[in-house]
C-alpha cells in the first residue's frame, strides 16, 4: 500500500484533447509534495479496488459510475463536463433510430439511462466488456451496432463522422476520487487544485471549480 507521500491511483486513457486534466492532477499532487503511481484496471474493478484502499484513488470518473461507494471521496475538477454518446456503426445500421439497434456495448459499470436507448425489449442484446481497449476493438471489428461510452475516453480512431454517428444520450460531472484515509491530502489537492484554476484564462474552469458540489 502507497505510503502517505506516495499514491497508487487508477488511470484509465483519454482522448488527447483531455489529457491536460491528467496533467493537472499531476502538478497539483507535486505542488503539495504527493507523488503518485498509475495502475490501470478493468472499469469496475478500479471503483472496488478504491473504495477498499486496494489502491488508492482514481484519475477520473463520472459521478453516477460511483454511486454506492462510500469509502470515496470526491474532488472536483478543472473539467466541466463529460457527455455520454452512443457511437452507432453507419455501415452495419446507417439510418438506425436508438430505438431500432440491435445490439449494444460498454464496459461493465459504465452506468447511462437505458430507457433513452429502449435495449431492454427480446430483440436487442446488451453486452457488457470490461475495459475499454476491448470494447474499441469489439467495435471496430463489427461485431454491434452501437456502443456507448464518454466522449472523454473516445478514442481518436472512432472519431470518423463517414463511419460513425454520434449520438449525446447524457451529460455528467467528472471527478477525481481518493479513498477517506486520504481526507487530508483531498483538502490540500482542492486548494491546488484552485490555484490551478486561477492559472487558467478559461473562466468555465474557474466557475467549475468554485461551484457546490
Amino acid at each position: 500500500m502507497a505510503s502517505a507521500s506516495s499514491l497508487v491511483l487508477d488511470k484509465t486513457e483519454l482522448h488527447e484533447e483531455h489529457k491536460y486534466i491528467y496533467q493537472t492532477l499531476i502538478d497539483a499532487y507535486k505542488d503539495i509534495g504527493v507523488g503518485i503511481n498509475f495502475t490501470e484496471l478493468p472499469y469496475t474493478r478500479s471503483v472496488v479496488s478504491a473504495n477498499s484502499k486496494t489502491i488508492d484513488g482514481i484519475m477520473l470518473r463520472a459521478e453516477n459510475h460511483t454511486r454506492g461507494y462510500s469509502d470515496l471521496i470526491r474532488i472536483k475538477l478543472p473539467f466541466p463536463v463529460s457527455n455520454t454518446i452512443v457511437v452507432i456503426n453507419k455501415t452495419l445500421c446507417p439510418n438506425c433510430k436508438l430505438s431500432q439497434l440491435y445490439s449494444i456495448a460498454h464496459v461493465s459499470g459504465f452506468s447511462f439511462p437505458e430507457t433513452s436507448l429502449n435495449i431492454s425489449g427480446s430483440q436487442n442484446y446488451k453486452i457488457e466488456l470490461s475495459e475499454n481497449e476491448r470494447l474499441w476493438h469489439f467495435f471496430k471489428a463489427g461485431r454491434v451496432n452501437a456502443i456507448v461510452t464518454c466522449d472523454t475516453y473516445l478514442p481518436e480512431s472512432l472519431r470518423d463522422e463517414s463511419k460513425y454517428r454520434y449520438v449525446q444520450i447524457e451529460s455528467n460531472q467528472m471527478y477525481h476520487y481518493l479513498h477517506k484515509d486520504h481526507q487530508a491530502i483531498a483538502e490540500s489537492l482542492k486548494t491546488a487544485l484552485q490555484s490551478a484554476a486561477n492559472m487558467r484564462s478559461d473562466s468555465k474552469t474557474r466557475a467549475v471549480l468554485t461551484s457546490p458540489q
